[in-house]
């Protein structure tokens, strides 16, 4: 599948398409292949902005940058019931939270589901990793990545957004 974007939004809302009809039960079932979630994603501003005029042509060629923010995860194996938690980042600080109803709790490293991509694993990432901060810079190693097979829905932010919303809430 792919999608064309004429105008690019701050806030980019991708779904995983975990549900799919089973020709053989005439029923729905739930997919959990494993996906790993890019903490940034790379979107040329070129491709949406081809429609508009050539007047920002010096805008046209940089490229949007998206942060991952929260992550909609559902738990359960079946397309017919189970449970949706979520995982979502503190704009103020970057701080990462896992929300399971009443219970809240911290996630240092962020998702475990997620990496950061290498055009961005040098000291230039857009929101750095709370634990690195509160470390001095170095980072724990932490266990290999596995991916999520719960991830459903993903929320992005463009980084201009996320920086001039969030110094508003500070």
């Amino acid at each position: 599948r792919s999608v064309s974007l004429s105008q690019l939004p701050p806030v980019l809302n991708i779904l995983i398409a975990r549900y799919v009809f089973d020709r053989l039960t005439f029923m729905k079932k739930k997919l959990s292949d494993r996906v790993l979630l890019p903490r940034t994603l790379r979107i040329p501003k070129k491709c949406a902005d081809s429609n508009e005029n050539d007047d920002d042509e010096e805008d046209s060629t940089e490229d949007a940058i998206y942060v991952l923010c929260a992550i909609q995860n559902h738990r359960g194996a079946s397309a017919y019931g189970g449970h949706y938690v979520a995982e979502a980042m503190d704009w103020t600080t970057g701080v990462w939270y896992d929300y399971n109803d009443e219970e809240v709790t911290l996630l240092p490293s962020g998702p475990n589901c997620s990496y950061v991509p290498a055009a961005f694993s040098t000291t230039s990432s857009p929101i750095p990793p709370p634990i690195a901060a509160a470390s001095g810079g170095k980072i724990k190693k932490t266990p290999p990545l596995r991916g999520s097979s719960d991830a459903y829905s993903l929320f992005y932010v463009e980084r201009s957004f996320l920086a001039k919303t969030a110094s508003k809430l500070i």
